[in-house]
């Protein structure tokens, strides 16, 4: 039970990278909950701490204040501060993630119930494929469009996570809608291209007519990022009528915290939907 309970939801904030969420517990003793995804954007980058709540619990997770963070790489140390929200912490100044550099989270006095915890995490994230372009290709009978990825460059053990926009509208925005792949998924795409996303045109957020413009927001996230979303998506999905409960939902912290620390770069390209791309599919 106490499994099925950890994976019943998950804490985690997406600011362009991050989604809020709740992880809940069943009735057994909290644990401390780190929420850190740091992208390639000049800003003031985030991380928060929190508590797990009893699965029967209605209020929002407790957040944590007093703890001293920081994020070393590259002998940088970013500094971070807790904001007037308690458990949201924001760096000191602004940064922004880079490829192929290793990003080291160190939480200290980190107080949980009279105990005081030391947290750590690594994280990198390889340099993104080169994406060139996406194409459309409509389906009369499916009632879909499927969204396909060209690439160059192919960098070996990459990671995504895709999210589809609609006239600048994201109609792909919660976890569970998250396209996930990684570079064995894929080899050598340049040519023919990658299918990595379908609009379900019966769906009223994802119709689209002639002239529409279909985006794609690329993620290139880091392993450990990767894993912690493969995970929940696989934990969201469970059916007790089906299979038995999923394994405990995967953390890169150490010192006795649950949760992810993660970087991951992005990319956005955009095709707009013809009337030749319909035509054709129409036949």
């Amino acid at each position: 039970m106490r499994r099925l309970y950890i994976i019943a939801t998950i804490l985690i904030l997406l600011q362009s990278c991050e989604e809020k969420t709740d992880l809940t517990l069943d009735t057994i003793p909290p644990k401390i909950v780190v929420n850190g995804i740091l992208t390639d954007e000049l800003i003031h980058q985030q991380i928060n701490l929190t508590k797990t709540s009893d699965y029967f619990s209605n209020t929002a997770p407790e957040g944590l204040s007093g703890a001293e963070i920081i994020v070393v790489y590259n002998s940088i140390t970013e500094t971070f501060s807790e904001t007037k929200t308690p458990g949201v912490y924001k760096s000191d100044k602004v940064f922004k993630v880079k490829p192929d550099i290793t990003y080291n989270l160190k939480i200290t006095n980190a107080v949980l119930e009279g105990k005081s915890y030391n947290l750590e995490a690594s994280s990198k994230v390889k340099e993104s494929d080169n994406i060139v372009k996406i194409s459309l290709a409509y389906s009369d009978k499916k009632e879909s469009v499927r969204v396909y990825m060209h690439a160059e460059n192919n960098i070996d053990g990459n990671n995504y996570a895709c999210k589809a926009i609609k006239n600048s509208i994201m109609v792909s925005d919660t976890l569970t809608e998250y396209i996930l792949f990684t570079e064995k998924d894929y080899g050598n795409i340049s040519y023919n291209g990658l299918w990595v996303y379908n609009l379900d045109l019966t769906k009223p957020t994802e119709a689209a007519t002639v002239s529409d413009v279909i985006s794609i927001e690329f993620l290139n996230i880091s392993n450990e990022y990767y894993e912690f979303l493969n995970a929940a998506q696989q934990a969201a999905s469970y059916n007790p009528m089906m299979s038995s409960p999923p394994a405990n939902i995967y953390t890169n912290l150490s010192g006795g915290a649950i949760g992810v620390f993660g970087v991951c770069t992005k990319t956005v390209k955009s095709a707009i939907l013809t009337q030749d791309i319909i035509d054709k599919g129409s036949r």
